[in-house]
């Protein structure tokens, strides 16, 4: 039986919605598969037990818990590396739909992207300013990937991680933030690394957008800006 690990951010007020996430993987994710979370927190109401395995983040300000969440990831390398495949989900999405691993990867190894919902057949918005290590000309590029689902072999997982890591550094030295923080960073990292398996429409789809895709995995509707705020910032009493 292949293992997995799905890797959850949730900081701050994002951790009211760990327990959804978590029952929804257990009832519908690569059931086929032995699978165990890694929860990145800088919570203490959140902690290790069972199938759970917390990792403390610090305390930073957004979009930092969002931008480094590849950094993140080095920090579970050991853990990681420790399974066959690795995934990360957002932790606001639900699956709602069973799915085996073999449906996703086949008998593929390596990257895993998710087209994004909402640029399905554009080149969406990545990041155009050419002083950023998430830069992507204009014209070279017809796909968009989101950043709420993806994943890989472990052992390409960690790689990634590594090599986004070091971008997103090289960009905070420079005083540049990409215009969707990691997001701009995976499109480039799957733009110059083409992944080996492309989920397509169908896949996720974002709450209330009732376009009838059947999808496997549901992106919650958080609210407005000033609710995304409060998740963000606001400390769990």
């Amino acid at each position: 039986m292949k293992s997995i690990k799905l890797n959850l951010i949730a900081t701050n007020n994002y951790t009211f919605f760990l327990e959804g996430i978590i029952e929804s993987a257990r009832n519908f994710f690569a059931k086929d598969c032995k699978l165990d979370f890694i929860v990145y927190t800088n919570s203490d109401d959140v902690i290790s037990s069972g199938d759970v395995k917390k990792i403390h983040i610090d305390d930073e300000e957004w979009p930092m818990p969002t931008l480094k969440r590849f950094h993140y990831f080095l920090k579970a390398k050991k853990e990681i590396l420790d399974s066959d495949y690795s995934f990360y989900v957002d932790v606001d999405s639900i699956f709602i739909k069973e799915i085996n691993i073999n449906e996703i990867i086949g008998n593929e190894i390596g990257l895993i992207g998710t087209l994004h919902p909402g640029f399905i057949g554009n080149c969406g918005t990545p990041e155009r300013n050419p002083s950023s290590r998430a830069y992507i000309p204009h014209g070279h590029t017809d796909s968009y990937f989101c950043g709420g689902f993806f994943g890989a072999d472990s052992e390409s997982f960690i790689k990634m991680s590594d090599d986004i890591s070091k971008a997103i550094d090289d960009d905070l030295n420079n005083g540049i933030i990409a215009i969707w923080h990691d997001e701009s960073h995976l499109n480039k990292y799957f733009f110059m690394n083409k992944p080996s398996v492309i989920l397509g429409a169908g896949f996720t789809e974002p709450e209330g957008y009732n376009i009838n895709r059947n999808p496997y995995l549901v992106f919650l509707d958080k609210g407005g800006e000033d609710k995304k705020k409060e998740l963000r910032n606001k400390k769990i009493a």
